[in-house]
């Protein structure tokens, strides 16, 4: 046990990799197809403003994918019944999960909207289950932490989240651990850089 901490340590000691190369760079305007096109146009629609950069746009090359993951956006992201407050604090424990820095770096930057302290931010940041986190927090910390590691969760912590959220809380918080799992890995293989000049996220073990 005494190695294994020693190890994460050096890990989180060591410097951050530099960022792989992008391979599903932004597709040129010249090469847009009607498909391209529509995809853009009926995302500007939904969301009321241009698609320029983060996980839709290297899924523009299959402009299916990305309405289908923009439908589920626009609930699981604005409309959840668990508010925007959870949301955004579930986003950021599945961007650490997954180690996805642009979706990392873009909710990080939005958590001071929501309750969520710089002290909890660089918790989740290194690995570390946060101090003084709300009842509700908490909650939602110990259920998505047993989704992602157990991929289960248990009697306990389910009928908690049921009686605290009840059973549409319980099916929208686990839609947005989809949502945001989804996102994270279509960043990751495309390995879309961070947004603006937050450094990547220490690789953990």
């Amino acid at each position: 046990m005494k190695i294994a901490l020693a190890f994460a340590g050096l890990l989180l000691a060591m410097p951050a990799l530099a960022a792989p190369a992008q391979r599903l760079p932004n597709i040129p305007a010249a090469s847009l197809t009607a498909d391209h096109k529509q995809a853009l146009a009926d995302y500007r629609a939904a969301r009321g403003v241009e698609l320029t950069q983060g996980p839709f746009m290297p899924m523009l090359y299959s402009p299916g994918a990305l309405a289908a993951a923009r439908a589920a956006g626009d609930y699981f992201r604005f409309k959840p019944s668990v508010g925007p407050k959870l949301t955004e604090f579930i986003a950021l424990l599945v961007a650490r999960e997954w180690s996805a820095d642009y979706e990392w770096s873009a909710h990080a930057g939005e958590a001071a909207k929501y309750d969520i302290t710089p002290a909890m931010i660089e918790a989740m940041r290194v690995g570390r289950r946060p101090d003084a986190m709300s009842a509700d927090q908490t909650l939602a910390y110990d259920f998505v932490a047993e989704l992602h590691h157990n991929k289960q969760v248990s009697d306990v912590t389910f009928e908690k989240a049921r009686a605290r959220f009840g059973e549409k809380g319980v099916v929208d918080i686990t839609g947005i651990v989809g949502y945001y799992t989804l996102l994270a890995m279509q960043l990751n293989v495309a390995h879309t850089p961070p947004s603006g000049p937050i450094p990547r996220l220490p690789r953990l073990p």
